[in-house]
């Protein structure tokens, strides 16, 4: 959102001084950044967390990212200018309209909308309830912190709506009306009559008649149920070009006072402002109890006391005006004030809105010049308590007034006090500068690559380990060095052992344990012992640390180590359990650089960077960022500059100074969580027909997500109303039942699709960019239908259906077999007396008669024997079902779910061909040809023999181009594929391969089907597609078989024009190929290739 102001106020009262700034900070916000118009009458905040703005062009509500509006033709609103919004118990809201805006308290033609949020349509007050009162009688409309609702009537009533229903509360004379009424928090209602106050409780019992000033016209409840009250005094004079007409004094009475008093001057003088007469609330009090009062181009703020913040009373010129604090606007007079939930002032002009935070900041900022131009390096603190800081030179600082001191020129990076007191400072060139701060004198040491011009050797750590008593150095570029006292000299540290690399590095920071003193370095940690040397180190090479560039180290009472580093974020290492885990800016970090690792006894680390100060939560990992908004002098720290004093007091510094502020004054702050919750804006399903159903108002009063099989998806729109950083906001979401582990996203809205049936909880949460998320997380339950296909009714209905269609079908085919061998009986007849009438042919004719004979009496060997055992099987199933029954065991009829699907498949299929067969013998096979694509059709064929070979351990392989396509009989096809497919699977070994492949040969396709079976011999081959006397051989598995199948395959191959060869040899497997008409390339070319 583009910011026209955003001004932030120091407080200092000399170059150097220290302050616990007040912060104020403007922002504007207008019709570039989506206010409907320039010139707002009101505005309200709801408890959902939204603003509801009333502007020249009606009603709309800001969310922090974005304006709604609310149309009168669209939502039912009257016509007219809202001048009030209240809030009722049930969260409709009350908008208060008048025709003419200029003076709304004086025009008694008024209306009232009372909106509905979840139907999103505003009725008029009249039409919304059953009044027991007229709109004309009404003189005044408010609310209280409870959201009552109350009205005071012309007639001297005054009720009370408490979401259900109106209360009569007290009754005056109707010459004696109540012109104004306020509603303390503790429930006591002060009621304005004409001079008097009168105090009552909520059942209109008097508890209090004040008697009043003159000219007291408006009065508001406050904090602490403290009444206020205004008193206009005329008053005539020119500021500038606007004209003041009235003077306001404040006055306020206590619940445990017996009469009103006056805010006073610091000379006991009653306090006044200049009021303007478009101003219409001139005075009112915030949620920490600070009075705000308007004036001419600026806003006078006092304290909780009713006394002005800044006690200054004379401006100058000898008049006794109070020059208290002010905020200056660039907008004259605001019609309207309202406090948000983060007591942020929102004011409604005649330019916009403005929204002025103030608060007191918790850091104290030390050496800051105005142009924030100073870079501090080291920090240290004498035994007495004198805070010095190195800052090109030496300064000693006074905390408590912020005075600087210049002490030497020595000094410009690291600063340490030793056992002694002693403190000692490390610059650029080489050199250790011991301090006396009790006798203000130096020592310098020396190293012998001295350089003015400074070089690698620059003294930028100081440390003095506990074991030895020794002053080491942490160079800039070569390694370790340490001071020789004796000789009064710098000398270069040479025991780094096996770690020579170190020699060649920088060291940022020392930390010292029971294992010795960790170097922190620009190569990775080192561990020296002061007397061995350089013992160890860790790094990416040892599989340790994933970055090595190092700044700093904290070793917590746990034992893991913090290190902050550059450029490489946070890490926390476990050495003993040997894992390390990094944060960056990806997991909420502002910056990568970490130049130093503190922890506070809260649990939080503190991390100065390039991007300002940040406190991490060493459990949670919630991140606060704190920049120059927040009281810090600039947002860029540098290396070396921290410490933490005697007190407990941190002091980070950087660029503009050094802040110091104590961890415990943010326990309560910003780094608390957002208390206002995630609110729902739109929710929309799409489903099957891809239409979108917008089903807002139905979530919004059910508080849950329906779907039914048929929706697709859903979208749902949320925001977390946050003013103060509402484009900053990001989200998350998680499923509960579907995902174990949160989804993290920017947009304020989702979209799920696919979400499979079944019970689930949405859960959605935000966090802003100062790491503060949500108190709770919004729980939306999620319900999603089955398919009906899925549901238990139709399940078993399916299995009853099913069942009775396999009885049906056996008995139809029973039949059909009957029928058929009376027709091949009287067949066999009619033959027999043909043949004995044609004596010439009497021998061909025996001939096909015995061949009949013999097929008749196979056909009747197969029905006798092959059905007769499916049907025997069927039988012993269901004597073992009712004996399983009969024992009360039903849980074992599970048992038989394979055997009867193998018998009711062979069966089917031995059905199926002697069907076919008998309609070959009657000449009477359908015969309709259709281009045919065989890829499909071969896996419709798979998936019916698939449980065959499954239960065989055989893998079919089927290699059938999608292009590939034939020209013949569907049904004939299907029995051709079936036959050949199973007889393949039923002479094959357990775990061998069927394969299935097509190709084009000239004008056919080419079928072939291979198996790498039991093969057959060259008799058999002969008799293959004969029916005779032949016998046939039982599958690998012990399957029996009619052959029946072969004959019938041979028959249709024949009928759809094509041919059938078969190659096979004995224990070796069998080929066969059959070919037929290939399809029409015309028609072919229509078919697409799946993508």
């Amino acid at each position: 959102m583009k910011r026209i102001i955003h001004t932030i106020f120091w407080s200092f009262a000399a170059l150097w001084l220290p302050a616990q700034s007040v912060l104020t900070s403007i922002r504007h916000i207008s019709v570039e950044d989506g206010l409907p118009h320039r010139q707002v009458h009101h505005v309200f905040q709801d408890s959902k967390g939204f603003l509801w703005v009333s502007t020249q062009s009606g009603i709309s509500r800001y969310d922090g990212q974005e304006f709604k509006v609310f149309s009168r033709t669209e939502h039912g609103f009257s016509r007219g200018l809202t001048f009030n919004i209240l809030e009722d118990k049930r969260g409709r809201l009350w908008f208060q309209q008048v025709k003419d805006f200029s003076i709304p308290e004086k025009n008694g033609t008024w209306s009232i909308d009372v909106f509905d949020r979840i139907e999103q349509r505003a009725k008029t007050l009249a039409a919304t309830f059953e009044l027991p009162f007229s709109m004309g009688d009404i003189h005044w409309v408010g609310g209280d912190a409870s959201h009552n609702i109350w009205l005071s009537l012309k007639d001297g009533a005054l009720y009370k709506f408490d979401g259900q229903g109106f209360m009569l509360i007290a009754k005056d004379a109707p010459s004696e009306f109540f012109e104004d009424i306020a509603v303390t928090p503790d429930g006591r209602i002060g009621m304005l009559r004409g001079k008097q106050l009168l105090v009552s409780d909520t059942l209109g019992n008097v508890l209090n008649t004040v008697a009043l000033p003159d000219s007291v016209q408006r009065i508001y409840a406050g904090i602490n149920g403290r009444i206020w009250l205004e008193q206009y005094l005329p008053y005539t004079k020119k500021h500038g070009k606007d004209l003041v007409t009235e003077l306001i004094c404040l006055w306020f009475f206590d619940k445990d006072g017996a009469s009103v008093r006056p805010i006073l001057t610091d000379k006991g003088q009653p306090a006044d402002f200049d009021r303007y007469w478009f101003t219409l609330r001139p005075t009112c009090q915030d949620k920490a109890g600070r009075l705000w009062v308007f004036q001419n181009e600026y806003v006078n703020v006092l304290d909780t006391s009713g006394k002005l913040l800044i006690a200054d009373v004379l401006d100058g010129d000898g008049s006794d005006e109070l020059k208290p604090w002010k905020i200056d606007f660039e907008y004259h007079n605001p019609f309207h004030i309202n406090f948000d939930h983060n007591n942020d002032a929102w004011l409604a002009t005649a330019n916009g809105l403005l929204q002025v935070s103030t608060s007191v900041s918790n850091f104290t900022n030390y050496l800051t010049p105005s142009d924030n131009t100073v870079d501090t390096r080291g920090i240290i603190e004498d035994r007495q308590g004198n805070l010095y800081i190195v800052a090109a030179g030496l300064h000693k600082i006074n905390k408590k007034t912020g005075a600087a001191e210049r002490i030497c020129d020595f000094g410009y990076v690291g600063a340490i006090r030793d056992r002694a007191g002693d403190l000692w400072l490390g610059d650029y060139v080489a050199r250790a500068i011991r301090y006396l701060p009790t006798k203000n004198k130096h020592e310098i040491f020396q190293h012998e690559d001295y350089d003015p011009l400074g070089g690698p050797i620059a003294a930028r750590e100081l440390y003095q380990d506990t074991k030895t008593g020794q002053l080491w150095i942490g160079t800039f570029k070569k390694g370790l060095a340490y001071v020789d006292t004796l000789q009064k000299e710098l000398v270069s540290f040479t025991k780094y052992n096996e770690y020579p690399g170190l020699a060649e590095s920088g060291i940022n920071a020392f930390v010292e344990n029971k294992d010795g003193v960790y170097l922190s370095s620009t190569s990775g940690l080192y561990l020296l012992d002061p007397q061995k040397g350089i013992i160890n180190h860790f790094g990416i090479n040892t599989g340790d640390l994933p970055f090595e560039n190092l700044l700093h180290l904290h070793i917590d009472g746990d034992g893991v180590f913090w290190l902050g580093t550059s450029g490489g974020g946070l890490l926390r290492w476990d050495r003993k359990a040997g894992n390390c885990q990094q944060f960056t800016t990806v997991d909420g970090l502002s910056d990568n650089t970490i130049y130093a690792v503190y922890e506070d006894g809260f649990n939080y680390l503190w991390l100065p960077s390039n991007n300002g100060l940040m406190r991490f939560h060493k459990e949670t990992h919630r991140v606060n960022t704190y920049l120059k908004r927040d009281g810090i002098p600039h947002k860029e720290f540098n290396t070396g500059s921290h410490y933490r004093g005697a007190d407990g007091r941190l002091y980070f510094g950087g660029l503009g100074g050094v802040t110091a502020f104590y961890p415990k004054d943010f326990l309560d702050k910003t780094g608390g969580n957002i208390q206002h919750s995630i609110q729902i804006l739109q929710f929309e399903k799409f489903n099957s027909k891809g239409e979108v159903l917008n089903e807002t108002k139905g979530f919004l009063k059910n508080k849950q997500i329906v779907l039914l099989p048929s929706d697709r998806s859903f979208y749902l729109k949320f925001i977390l109303p946050n003013f103060v950083e509402g484009d900053k906001v990001s989200y998350a979401y998680k499923i509960e039942g579907w995902q174990e582990e949160w989804n993290f996203m920017e947009e304020n809205f989702l979209r799920i699709n696919g979400l499979p049936y079944g019970n689930y909880k949405l859960q959605l949460k935000a966090r802003s960019s100062r790491g503060r998320e949500t108190a709770q997380n919004l729980s939306i339950p999620v319900f999603v239908e089955k398919p009906f296909y899925y549901k238990t009714w139709f399940l078993t209905l399916s299995g009853i259906l099913l069942m009775g269609a396999a009885t049906g079908f056996y008995k139809w085919r029973t039949y059909q077999l009957k029928k058929d061998k009376k027709r091949l009986e009287q067949e066999v007849t009619n033959r027999t007396k043909t043949v004995l009438s044609q004596k010439t042919l009497l021998e061909e004719q025996n001939k096909q008669l015995e061949n009949l004979n013999a097929t008749k009496d196979r056909f009747f060997a197969i029905i006798a024997h092959d059905m007769r055992n499916a049907v025997y099987n069927f039988r012993g199933v269901t004597d073992k079902i009712n004996y399983f029954i009969k024992r009360k065991q039903p849980q074992r009829i599970n048992e038989f779910g394979e055997q009867i699907d193998t018998a009711v498949s062979n069966l089917t299929n031995l059905m199926d061909n002697l069907l076919d067969w008998a309609l070959q013998q009657k000449n009477a096979i359908p015969y309709n040809p259709v281009n045919i694509q065989l890829a499909e059709k071969t896996a419709h064929i798979l998936n019916s023999v698939r449980g065959q070979a499954e239960r065989k351990g055989i893998d079919i392989s089927a290699n059938m181009p999608e292009t590939i396509f034939i020209y013949a009989d569907e049904n004939g096809t299907a029995t051709i594929l079936r036959n050949l497919i199973s007889n393949s699977i039923k002479y094959t070994h357990r775990g061998d391969t069927v394969s299935i492949s097509a190709k084009k040969e000239k004008d056919y396709i080419l079928i072939k089907i291979k198996d790498t079976g039991i093969g057959m011999s060259v008799q058999q081959q002969r008799n293959l597609f004969s029916l005779g006397n032949k016998k046939t051989k039982k599958g690998t598995a012990g399957e029996k078989g009619s052959g029946l199948g072969l004959v019938l395959v041979k028959e249709l191959v024949e009928l759809n024009k094509g041919k059938i060869i078969v190659e096979s040899e004995e224990g070796k497997g069998t080929a066969v190929q059959v070919f037929l008409p290939i399809g029409e390339v015309s028609v072919a070319a229509n078919y697409a290739e799946p993508k």
